[in-house]
């Protein structure tokens, strides 16, 4: 066995979390997550991981496709309520059996009775983006609650800017406990990219036997408005396609994601609508903490389909379908880099608008 640190990204995504949250996502046609079980593994070895879970929201049908490998673990992000109140949390839970999986979903309405169950189980949980409102916003009677049921927390959640993922850094440093860390990966773009570190583990119940005694760190990039836009126009290339792609589907085949209609990506779709955008923008303020809202008819498809061809566009980015995913992938990419490259391109074109302007005014 290697005495070198062991890494696993603790908290990802694949097709089996299919059901949108946010309002807005499910009227653009976009599911939660569009990247097959078996891309996920590769990505996640490819990235030096040594163990690979899946946490699907509140299944475990993602991770049982890839569970036959002996360096893979059976895990779920389980949704879980405080009992009688609109209260939710979001629960990693690692190592589970199918038998644990179904115990869980039947008692999902008291977090509590979960919480009891998973250490009566010696199974390995976290408590994932603490400060993060899953439905009605917590009180801090109901954190105070969660960190003693709880205490192990994600304290560097990839997916999300490091000021937001500073306080359960900072209660966990103060108050004692656990801080562990996974990319929140939905688009197939940062799996691995974001990991716990344990000391050495020869096998997935020796990773998770060190979780469960607490010798773990939070490891790895955290999250930014650029990677948060990227990781979207990621899962739209993979869910509805672009100018010249179609969706991209769930094997190496092409064949559409779970839920997506194939025959509904045009092969042209034309420039953004300015309203369509807007809309787009206020429902994403308004909806983003509440996970929900309606779908609305002022939204669909096409509007999204319009807005990622014209981010690539403006930003001189020519790849289309797997190849903008591999872009994405590729380990000299850089969220940042290109953020800088978009908005040098956005700095150029307000310059030429200017001098034109100036120009016509001088005649």
């Amino acid at each position: 066995m290697s005495d070198s640190p062991c890494r696993v990204d603790l908290h990802c995504h694949s097709t089996a979390s299919q059901v949108a949250k946010l309002g807005v996502q499910r009227a653009l046609g976009l599911p939660e997550c569009a990247t097959p079980p078996e891309e996920v593994y590769e990505l996640a070895k490819r990235r030096g991981m040594d163990f690979v879970t899946i946490t699907d929201h509140d299944t475990i049908s993602g991770a049982l496709d890839i569970a036959g490998r002996p360096d893979t673990f059976v895990s779920e992000e389980l949704t879980a309520r405080f009992k009688g109140e609109p209260q939710a949390v979001h629960v990693l839970c690692h190592g589970i059996t199918p038998e644990d999986h179904e115990w869980l979903q039947a008692h999902a309405g008291d977090v509590e009775e979960c919480a009891e169950y998973l250490h009566a189980g010696e199974i390995a949980c976290a408590l994932a983006h603490p400060f993060f409102a899953v439905a009605a916003p917590l009180a801090p009677r109901h954190r105070r609650r969660l960190a003693r049921l709880f205490p192990v927390w994600e304290t560097r959640n990839g997916a999300r800017a490091p000021e937001l993922n500073l306080p359960a850094a900072i209660y966990i440093e103060t108050h004692g406990g656990t801080g562990i860390a996974g990319s929140d990966d939905h688009a197939g773009i940062d799996i691995g990219r974001t990991f716990t570190e344990t000391p050495a583990a020869s096998s997935p119940e020796d990773f998770l036997r060190h979780l469960r005694e607490g010798a773990a760190e939070a490891r790895g990039d955290q999250g930014s408005a650029a990677k948060l836009t990227h990781s979207a126009m990621g899962l739209a290339t993979r869910a509805l396609g672009a100018t010249g792609a179609g969706p991209l589907g769930g094997d190496s085949s092409g064949a559409p994601a779970p839920g997506v209609d194939r025959a509904a990506a045009p092969s042209t779709p034309g420039a953004p609508s300015p309203a369509a955008v807007l809309a787009m923008a206020e429902r994403v303020i308004r909806e983003g903490e509440v996970r929900g809202g309606i779908v609305g008819a002022d939204l669909g498809p096409d509007d999204a389909r319009a807005l990622l061809e014209a981010w690539l566009a403006a930003t001189g980015v020519e790849l289309r379908g797997r190849d903008l995913i591999a872009f994405f992938q590729a380990d000299e990419f850089s969220h940042a880099a290109l953020h800088r490259r978009a908005r040098r391109a956005h700095e150029r074109r307000l310059a030429a608008a200017v001098d034109t302007v100036l120009a016509a005014a001088a005649e």
